[in-house]
Parts: structure tokens; C-alpha cells; sequence
């Protein structure tokens, strides 16, 4: 296990290494110039020109061509530079990388230690998230095929997972493994991008570098270890206190501890607060996911909105390098920042328009001796150059994206009560109402930015379509936007204090967002606009929190409040430590960062099967394996070897291609290809889908029944048995 971590670790840092060079270049006047997004800029790099050239076909997903492919783009980005990276990074203080390199190793080997102890990749959307590792691990060609509609590439933003399977493959080691440790390298790629944040915003507000470094270590606790206040209620319930006053779905009555296993899943309540109950006090009417950084790594779900984190951050510095560099934004900025959008937006499309306009605001606002039309200009063009790079350096992905999108609906006459808002938001929010209600000054230019919204409501009200009750509900997230735009629009602030107040504003917008509009899709209702756009703003509000306690710290009349905002972040703090050791409760075994070392113990048949494919099937191959509900065991065989299966999660297919017509009919053929008993009719549904192993299982065997498995052993020829595992190999004319 250590050989498998360390090596993770050397992949990962060389490739900072490598992209060193180019960090530099588009992070140079950020205080640290960029070394601690140097991973992240070299993963995405790597990324992009494995992607480039394995979409073309010239450059093959086998682990020599990678390496060689890495250290090539490395040696270009290096000679390009003239070798002036090494004077630079040797200029660089000292104490400053230290703590930078410390961050990162602490959260990555930290957490891949965590993970070890509730490694199992078996529940939630992991299965789908290893089938699509395993896709994009191996795949000869991209986009690769999707694991689950076999003859039909991968319909879905994949970016992230082909990152993470690149690392697996150049590293060496099994995608089972590679899973958890890719957890461990988000959050350690997360929590040292975010202290470089909070370093440079210390130090742009006259810090010294000695002290810049402690107050960078605020951004990792902000934004990755920190949890919300239902946590509170749910210790408050664990000694018999009643909290069903708070509406909280299944969170009355008294509990048990929370450290003992009759607690169960208790941490997954904080993810699931904005909401209102019915008169039943059971019955959800607005129904939202209200997921944070910490739950979603001690959940384990290696999907998008996680993957993006770092890069979401890599934005957030980039839109403080154009900010920093106003009218001095060359185009290898402007269009640098524009492949990172793009990027962002492979790995996670609802991140990229946030953190595109976050950019383009950044070049807007800087700091600058110019007019306010040739100022509202330069930010135009900064936003067409940024969407124009972001789109036509990914326009292979962004051109065959299906997607689910039916347009954009008002939100219904039940949204967020204040107080499941202040519960969500109260640990990372205080800091930030803290610090404006110090740097706030009444200004009417502040009010431009919230003209747009303030008509569109007073229209609202006005013709019943938002009531007066739903406003005032809405007046926490108008005046923290309000607030946070007197802020960032003033010209006598310093730089740093601009640009945390326009953090800030961004962050507001979208908890008011939500509050008025959502995106439409399948599911009917802002559920997934709410928990993807509350995912960007714990970003933002997180790196504000983190710059306001220090800022909050250097005054005098600050201290009071800074005291009050870390007093608020406290219980917050307490929801890691409980709920990781709920979730040690669970292991099914010693420590292991191998995810399906739970089910070589439970199906031993089922394993050998799996590590038999991986041994003896080369490219991909079709298979087929029963067919059944999305979040269920069925899909197992294609999610756990990458091997597409003729449908795997229906559900899941229907939201990456808006609807069934693909696969249409697709299950009735599964269900004939194992119960027919027509070899007729056998020969040519395997034809039709190309297939060329039939898997016959656990599950096969108690849907079809035992004589299922008899009749194709003497129609096909069996290649692999292990117990009530057999899989069969369909002859190749």
C-alpha cells in the first residue's frame, strides 16, 4: 500500500514540476507565483495533451507513450522558459514552499490514510464513477466507450476521470486502488491550492511572509475541514434534546450517540437541509442536495463537482492574476485562463460558466487608471477571449456533449427557510458578515451590480410570481450581495480586500440564484441547481472566510469580531472527526486502499471473475450482464473492468442522454439473451450488440435461474468458472 501512495505522490509532483514553468507564467504577480497550483496546471496539462493526442491517434493510452508524452511537453514548457523557472523557484521563500509542499503531503498521505479505513467502492454513485475510471483507464481512443451502452461513446463530462485513470496508469497500479487514492490526491491538490489562495491574499493585504504562511493555512481548515452546523443539532439529539423544531427530515426525536453504529448514516443529514417537510413532517416539498467538501470525501463518490476542486481554484487564482494584472492581461494570460475554464468545464460543465465570469469580473474590476467604458471593454474582451479559448481548445468534447438541459424554470413558491440557510452556511458565512460589516461603506455605484436583480424582483412581487413573503426570505443573500459589492467596487480599498468582496458577491448571487431560478432537467425540480451552484459558492465563500479571519485579526476593532467568526466556524470543525470515525465503524477488513478488497471477502466468485477480465481481455470488448435499476448491484461486471456492457444503469442514461431512445428496447434483448433458450434468436442479439463475453453470475443466476446457465454452456463455450461464476466467449466469425 505505501509503494502505491508514494508512487501516486512522486507522479503528481513531478508533473508540478514539469508544469512549473507554466504556472509561473500565468500566476506570476499572485504572490507564490503560482507554485502551489503547479500540480494542478500540470495534471491539466498532462491531461490535455493525452486527451489531444489520443483523440487524434497519435499519441496511445499505454503507460510508455504517457511517460514519454509528459516528459516531453515538460522538456518543451522548460526549454520554452529558458530554464528561468530554476532561478525563480530558488528566489521563492523558502518557508513559503515549505509550508506549501507540507499542505499538500499532509492532505494527500492524511487522507489516503483515512481512506484506508473505509476504502470499499460498493454504494451511492460509485459504481458509476469507477466504471467511467475504468473506461477512461482503457480506452484506446477517445472519447472512450461508455461502460454501460455498449457502440455508444461516454455521453458525460469524463475529463476528471481520464485525469486521475492517466495517473493510475503511469503510476502503476490497479484502478481498484488508484480509486481511493485519487480521493486522497483532490484533496490534497485541493487543500494546498486553497492555502496558496489564502497566502497571497495575506499577503497583497501587508502581510509579512512569516506571517502569510500561517494565515494560509486558514484556507484548507475553511474549505476542507470544515462542516455545517446541523452537526450541532445532531449532538443536541444524540443526549435527548429535542431539534425537530429546525424541520429537518428525520432528525426528531432522541438518537443515539453519535460514535456508536446504531448512528448509522447520521453525517449524510447535513447534505440534505434545505428543505421543506409537509404536514406528515416526512414528505420532502423541496427536495435539495446540499453537499460540502468534507462530506463529499468522507462519502467517497469520486465524482465531477470533487474532481474539480483543484481546478476550480486554479480559476479562482487566475481570476486574482487578472485582477492583479488589469490592463496588463496579455494574451497568454487571457487565453491561459480560457484553457483552464475549458478545463473546469470537461471535468465539471456547471463550473464553467461560474468561474469563467469570475475571470472576466476579475479583469473588470482591476485596479486601474482607466475610464469606466474603456474598463467595462477590456472585461468584455477579457469574457469573449476566455469563452472563445475554453470552447475551441475542447471543442471536440463541447461539440458531441448530450446533455439533459430542457432550459431554465422560476423557482415555485416554497424555497429556503433562513434558518436551514444559516444551519448550511453559518460556519463560513459568519466570518464573511464579520469582516463586511468592518469594510462596509454605503456607496451607490455598489448598487450597480444588483439593479438587474433588484428590477427583476420588484417585478416579480409586483405581478405575483415571487411573493412578499418569499422576498423578505430572500433578504440575508440580498444584503451579504449588497454588502459585498460596496466592497469590491471601491476604489480606496486595498486590492486584496476588493477581490474578497467580490468572492463574496459571486458566492451571494448564487444563493440567491437558486432562490429564483433553476436549471430544468429530468428531475423536475432545483434539486440539482441548488446542490451544484451551493458547491461553487462553499468554494468562494470558503477562500473568503479564510482571507476575512485574518484581515478581521489585523485590527483592532476586528478582533472582537474575528473571535465571534472563528467561535461560529467551531462546530463546524467537530463534524470531520465524528463523522470519519461513524464511517471506520463500517470496515469490513484491516486497513487497504484496494476498494474491492470487500468483495474478494464476501464474492470470491464474483472476484476472480473480475480480476480475471482485467488479466486476459485486451481493449474492449462488449459484454453482457443482467440488467437492473440504477443504485442497485446490477452493472457491476462492466463498472468494475471498464468493459461495456449492452445497458448497464438505465436511470443513469437517461440523464446523461436526456432520454431512453438510445437504448431503447436494449433490456428486453438482455432478458432474451439469457431466458429465451431460441439459439437462433441468441446468435443474433449477440451479432446485433457485437458481443463477445456473456457473463453468468450471482445475479444472472437468481434472475434467470440456475438452467439459464446450463443452456448457454451448450451454446457457448466457457472460458472462465469459479464457483457460481461463469463466463462465456461467444465465437468471432
Amino acid at each position: 500500500m505505501a509503494a502505491e501512495v508514494l508512487s501516486w505522490w512522486v507522479v503528481l509532483t513531478g508533473l508540478g514540476l514539469g508544469a512549473w514553468p507554466l504556472a509561473r507564467r500565468l500566476l506570476g504577480r499572485v504572490p507564490g507565483q503560482g507554485w502551489s497550483f503547479s500540480r494542478a496546471v500540470g495534471l491539466l496539462g498532462f491531461g490535455y495533451v493525452a486527451w489531444v493526442g489520443g483523440t487524434l491517434g497519435a499519441i496511445p493510452n499505454t503507460r510508455p507513450a504517457l511517460i514519454v508524452a509528459a516528459l516531453a511537453a515538460a522538456a518543451g514548457l522548460w526549454l520554452a522558459d529558458g530554464f528561468e523557472g530554476r532561478r525563480t523557484l530558488r528566489d521563492l521563500p523558502a518557508g513559503y514552499l515549505a509550508f506549501s509542499e507540507a499542505v499538500f503531503a499532509g492532505g494527500f498521505f492524511g487522507w489516503a490514510a483515512v481512506r484506508s479505513l473505509f476504502p470499499e467502492i460498493r454504494h451511492t454513485e460509485q459504481p458509476m464513477d469507477l466504471a467511467l475510471l475504468n473506461a477512461a483507464f482503457r480506452a484506446e481512443t477517445f472519447p472512450p466507450a461508455d461502460p454501460w451502452l455498449a457502440g455508444h461513446p461516454v455521453s458525460y463530462y469524463y475529463f476528471g476521470y481520464l485525469l486521475m485513470g492517466l495517473i493510475s496508469k503511469v503510476a502503476g497500479t490497479p484502478t481498484a486502488v488508484g480509486y481511493n487514492l485519487a480521493l486522497a490526491a483532490i484533496f490534497g491538490l485541493a487543500a494546498q491550492g486553497a492555502f496558496g489562495l489564502a497566502y497571497a491574499l495575506a499577503r497583497l493585504n501587508g502581510a509579512s511572509e512569516r506571517v502569510g504562511r500561517f494565515a494560509g493555512l486558514l484556507g484548507p481548515v475553511c474549505l476542507l475541514l470544515v462542516g455545517n452546523w446541523v452537526v450541532g443539532l445532531e449532538l443536541l439529539r444524540s443526549y435527548g434534546l429535542p431539534v425537530g423544531w429546525a424541520g429537518i427530515k428525520d432528525l426528531a426525536g432522541p438518537g443515539p450517540a453519535l460514535t456508536s453504529p446504531e448512528a448509522g448514516w447520521w453525517w449524510w443529514r447535513s447534505t440534505r437541509v434545505i428543505d421543506t417537510l409537509g404536514p406528515d413532517g416526512q414528505t420532502s416539498l423541496d427536495y435539495t442536495i446540499t453537499e460540502f467538501p468534507l462530506f463529499s470525501f468522507i462519502l467517497g463518490d469520486l465524482h465531477p463537482h470533487v474532481m474539480a476542486l483543484p481546478f476550480g481554484l486554479t480559476a479562482v487564482a487566475l481570476a486574482l492574476e487578472l485582477f492583479l494584472a488589469g490592463p496588463g492581461a496579455g494574451w497568454l494570460l487571457q487565453v491561459g485562463a480560457g484553457w483552464v475554464a475549458g478545463g473546469l468545464g470537461f471535468i465539471n460543465t456547471w463550473d464553467l460558466p461560474t468561474f469563467g465570469a469570475l475571470m472576466a469580473a476579475g479583469r473588470l474590476l482591476a485596479p486601474a487608471d482607466e475610464d469606466w467604458r474603456r474598463r467595462l471593454w477590456s472585461g468584455l474582451g477579457t469574457m469573449a477571449v476566455i469563452v472563445l479559448a475554453a470552447l475551441g481548445l475542447y471543442f471536440p468534447f463541447y461539440l458531441t456533449l448530450q446533455s439533459q438541459v430542457q432550459g431554465v424554470g422560476l423557482v415555485g413558491p416554497i424555497a429556503t427557510r433562513p434558518l436551514h440557510l444559516l444551519l448550511f452556511w453559518g460556519p463560513l458565512l459568519a466570518p464573511v458578515a464579520c469582516w463586511l460589516v468592518l469594510e462596509t461603506r454605503p456607496s451607490a455605484v455598489a448598487l450597480i451590480p444588483l439593479l438587474p436583480v433588484g428590477a427583476w424582483l420588484g417585478a416579480a412581487v409586483r405581478s405575483g410570481i415571487v411573493s412578499a413573503g418569499r422576498f423578505s426570505g430572500m433578504l440575508p443573500q440580498v444584503l451579504l450581495s449588497g454588502a459585498a459589492a460596496t466592497v469590491s467596487l471601491s476604489e480606496v480599498k486595498r486590492p486584496a480586500v476588493r477581490f474578497v468582496g467580490l468572492l463574496a458577491f459571486a458566492g451571494g448571487l448564487l444563493i440567491l440564484g437558486v432562490e429564483l431560478f433553476y436549471i430544468r432537467d429530468i428531475f423536475g425540480s432545483r434539486m440539482n441547481t441548488v446542490f451544484k451552484l451551493y458547491y461553487q459558492a462553499w468554494v468562494l465563500f470558503a477562500t473568503g472566510a479564510a482571507a476575512a479571519v485574518y484581515m478581521l485579526l489585523t485590527s483592532r476593532p476586528g478582533r472582537v469580531l474575528a473571535g465571534l467568526a472563528v467561535a461560529a466556524m467551531v462546530p463546524g470543525l467537530l463534524y470531520g472527526p465524528l463523522a470519519v470515525w461513524s464511517r471506520s465503524l463500517e470496515r469490513t477488513g484491516p486497513p487497504t486502499l484496494d476498494g474491492l478488497a470487500w468483495l474478494r471477502l464476501s464474492q470470491p466468485d464474483e472476484a476472480a471473475a473480475v480480476d480475471w477480465l482485467w488479466a486476459s481481455v485486451q481493449g474492449s470488448p462488449v459484454i453482457v450482464e443482467a440488467v437492473g435499476p440504477s443504485y442497485s448491484e446490477y452493472g457491476r461486471v462492466s463498472a468494475r473492468t471498464g468493459l461495456p456492457t449492452v445497458l448497464g444503469w438505465p436511470g443513469h442514461e437517461v440523464q446523461w442522454r436526456g432520454s431512453d431512445r438510445p437504448f431503447r428496447g436494449r433490456e428486453q434483448d438482455v432478458d432474451a439473451i439469457y431466458a429465451l433458450r431460441d439459439p437462433t434468436r441468441l446468435k443474433e442479439l449477440l451479432s446485433r450488440y457485437r458481443v463477445r463475453y456473456v457473463y453468468f453470475g450471482r445475479l444472472e443466476r437468481s434472475r434467470y435461474g440456475p438452467e439459464a446457465g446450463e443452456w448457454l454452456s451448450r451454446q457457448l463455450k466457457p472460458v472462465f468458472r469459479a464457483g457460481e461464476v461463469t463466463i462465456f466467449e461467444v465465437p468471432q466469425s
